[in-house]
């Protein structure tokens, strides 16, 4: 206890000093804290995936360019999807911002554009409601989405009631069809919503593609 009492005396004696340490203690517990997040949310923490480990992504390789590891066409996915043997599941999916129009000013949100068999693929169940089927890649029925739980608390109060109900993206209605469990929101908290990667008269932007190897 005295040679406490004579540290406290001697930090008061010299504020300067202090406030320096004090200062650099608190970035380093913030500096720690925040890689132990990271840490364990990408490392240490299990995916919300069923078999996590038989996930892959798969790329294409423009060795020309330099480039080992691109983004896929929506043409090569579907040949992949058709013709690969060795997976159990080929999924496709890509980000795109959509202005979502839920208050009294517009925002910009992030949501994932992905193949009718997406959640399949991870194998992630909804919470509420149900994923994408094939109908719903349709250009003309593929206006409906699936809301991340973050998403759904925020803007619909976690109501079990939201299915059926509709958002503004891009001036367009869109109609609920599900909502995610919050453990999928862990991997990426940035995105809001998932679309169907419907096929707008042949532009598709090109897309990244993850693969659940065959057991």
């Amino acid at each position: 206890m005295n040679d406490l009492k004579f540290a406290f005396r001697q930090l008061l004696k010299n504020p300067g000093f202090t406030a320096v340490a004090v200062l650099t203690l608190a970035l380093g517990i913030g500096a720690n804290t925040a890689i132990f997040s990271f840490v364990n949310a990408v490392l240490l923490r299990p995916l919300p995936y069923r078999a996590p480990d038989e996930l892959v992504n798969v790329w294409e390789s423009e060795a020309g360019r330099g480039i080992p590891q691109s983004t896929v066409s929506y043409a090569d996915f579907t040949d992949w999807r058709e013709q690969a043997k060795g997976f159990a599941g080929i999924a496709a999916f890509t980000g795109t911002t959509f202005t979502l129009s839920s208050g009294a000013e517009p925002e910009q949100a992030l949501g994932l554009q992905v193949s009718d068999n997406y959640f399949d693929v991870l194998g992630v169940g909804a919470k509420l409601g149900r994923g994408f089927a094939k109908e719903d890649i349709e250009f003309g029925k593929h206006q409906v989405v699936v809301l991340s739980a973050a998403t759904w608390q925020r803007l619909f109060n976690g109501a079990e009631d939201v299915i059926g109900k509709t958002l503004l993206l891009n001036r367009q209605l869109w109609t609920v069809f599900g909502v995610m469990p919050a453990s999928l929101s862990a991997v990426n908290q940035r995105v809001a919503f998932w679309v169907p990667l419907a096929v707008f008269c042949g532009c598709v932007p090109s897309i990244r593609v993850s693969a659940r190897t065959a057991s």
